[in-house]
């Protein structure tokens, strides 16, 4: 695999541990998440917001993000993997392998991390964050705020993904999201930030980037939260059609979600975008996650890209 993105250091991004998780047979680490995937698809490069010191703005708690952090440097040392810190603002971090002079309109745009975003002029990145050294630690900066931000971009589509940031802080710099989307622009395709909880996916975030899928990877009975659902469907928050798709809904969600669960395109499977050649327009597979099978369940489309 040519390149890898870790978004943020939370479990639920690289992989939890629990008394029963298996240890590599040659590395200093646990298989989960990330580090399984590693042992059987070898990365040539993974990039992250914390390579190489992991300090900033301070340690990662936990033992998953410990686990991932020796993974990655025992790979390095022993397996030659490239590791690299995301470079906001950059358009030639992440770029075609293979025979990229056939697509010049392809392009993967490094929209923010750790509370830099990009200006949208050439690659200059501005701090959206207070100088750590004037805040009490307990104010500083969370995982989820620092999470890495990225637009990719193929003829005429686009798509974003910006893990979980969100925009309901208790302070204005707290608000990644806002800011990132007004660089971003309109896409066809967005990740839903932070799962949709209750405090992601804004109304202005939401009139920035007008996406016509959004898909809301969910594992929890909170997400999507419902006044998020309700925002992210109505035509009040920005004109023209959209369909969602979710990757678990639960039970319990769909007590409280009640009536959107019936305005979803997929509640359950793994999401799949097919972009097809020229990037004028896409499709959406939906796969049966039940087995390792993984069949076609449903298929949207095409959605022709503005």
């Amino acid at each position: 695999m040519d390149y890898v993105i870790v978004t943020h250091f939370h479990e639920d991004h690289i992989g939890g541990i629990t008394p029963g998780t298996s240890i590599a047979k040659d590395g200093d680490y646990k298989l989960t998440g990330i580090s399984e995937v590693g042992e059987i698809i070898p990365f040539i490069k993974i990039i992250d917001r914390g390579w190489p010191d992991y300090d900033w703005p301070v340690p990662p708690a936990g033992e998953s993000a410990k686990n991932y952090i020796q993974f990655v440097k025992w790979q390095v040392a022993r397996r030659k993997m490239l590791a690299e810190k995301f470079c906001v603002g950059a358009n030639d971090q992440i770029v075609l392998i293979n025979n990229a002079k056939r697509y010049p309109d392809f392009e993967i745009r490094n929209i923010a991390a750790n509370g830099h975003i990009w200006t949208g002029v050439g690659s200059v990145e501005r701090n959206y964050f207070p100088d750590i050294q004037n805040l009490p630690k307990e104010k500083y900066p969370n995982e989820n705020m620092c999470s890495i931000a990225f637009r990719l971009s193929y003829g005429k589509f686009d798509y974003f993904n910006g893990g979980d940031i969100y925009s309901v802080t208790n302070e204005p710099w707290q608000d990644i999201e806002s800011p990132a989307g007004r660089v971003t622009g309109p896409v066809e395709v967005c990740k839903a930030n932070h799962h949709a909880n209750f405090d992601a996916m804004g109304k202005s975030f939401l009139e920035s980037l007008r996406p016509k899928v959004i898909i809301i990877q969910n594992w929890l009975a909170q997400q999507p939260d419902m006044s998020v659902l309700r925002r992210m469907l109505s035509t009040k928050t920005y004109p023209g059609p959209r369909d969602i798709f979710t990757t678990n809904i639960m039970e319990e969600t769909r007590v409280v979600v009640g009536w959107a669960v019936g305005r979803l395109k997929s509640d359950q499977g793994h999401v799949i975008i097919r972009v097809n050649p020229g990037g004028n327009d896409f499709m959406v597979y939906v796969l049966d996650d039940s087995n390792e099978n993984f069949q076609i369940k449903a298929k949207f489309g095409p959605y022709d890209c503005d």
